[in-house]
C-alpha cells in the first residue's frame, strides 16, 4: 500500500517552510530566541518526516515493512496488537455528510502496538481488493493481530493507482 502525493508532499514541505522561515529570521535578525526555536523544531520535524513517515508498507509473514525515506522499519506480527483506521481528515468528514458516507471508512490505516504505540501504515484508504489481501494474509498466519478496520467501499482505487504497472496488473483499477 502506497501513501499519497497529498500526504507525501505536505510531509516533506511542512519542515522545509519552518526552517526556510528560520534561516530567514537567522539572516535578517540574527539569532534570536524565535529564530532558534523553529530551527530546532524544523530539524526534529525533518527527521522525524525522513525517519518515520511510509511512503509505503507491505505485508509479509514475517510483519509489517514500513518503507520510509531513510529507513525500512519492521514491525513483527506478535508485537501488534489491532490494525485500525486513521480518523480521515476533517475535509472528508464535512464533505461526506450523507448517511451511506458515515458508515464508510475514511482514512488509511494504524497498526497499533503495546500500549499507546500507534505506527502509520497509509494515510489513504486501500481498495477492496487492498484490504482483502491483508485479511486473508492476518488469516492464514493465524497472528493474535486483529483487522479493526472497516471495509471500504467498493469505488476506493486502489493506492498504486498512481504507479506504473503493466496492463491487467490491477484488476481494480477504474
Amino acid at each position: 500500500m502506497h501513501a499519497s502525493w497529498r500526504g507525501l508532499a505536505a510531509a516533506v514541505a511542512s519542515p522545509l517552510v519552518l526552517l526556510g522561515f528560520a534561516v530567514s529570521l537567522l539572516v535578517l535578525r540574527g539569532p534570536g530566541p524565535v529564530a532558534i526555536v523553529a530551527l530546532v523544531l524544523g530539524l526534529a520535524l525533518a527527521t522525524v518526516t525522513l525517519l518515520d513517515y511510509p511512503r509505503r508498507t507491505e505485508f509479509a509473514p514475517d510483519g509489517v515493512h514500513r518503507v520510509c525515506m531513510l529507513r525500512r522499519h519492521v514491525l513483527p506480527w506478535p508485537e501488534l496488537v489491532a490494525i485500525e483506521r486513521t480518523g480521515g481528515s476533517a475535509r472528508e468528514a464535512f464533505r461526506r455528510r450523507d448517511e451511506h458516507a458515515a458508515t464508510t471508512p475514511r482514512g488509511g490505516l494504524v497498526a497499533r502496538g503495546a500500549g499507546k504505540r500507534r505506527f502509520l501504515l497509509t494515510d489513504r484508504v486501500e481498495s477492496r481488493r487492498e484490504f482483502d489481501e491483508l485479511r486473508a494474509l492476518l488469516g492464514r498466519l493465524e497472528v493474535p493481530t486483529v483487522l479493526r478496520a472497516g471495509r471500504p467501499s467498493a469505488d476506493a482505487p486502489p493506492t498504486d493507482l498512481y504507479r506504473r504497472t503493466r496492463a491487467g496488473d490491477r484488476q481494480d483499477r477504474p
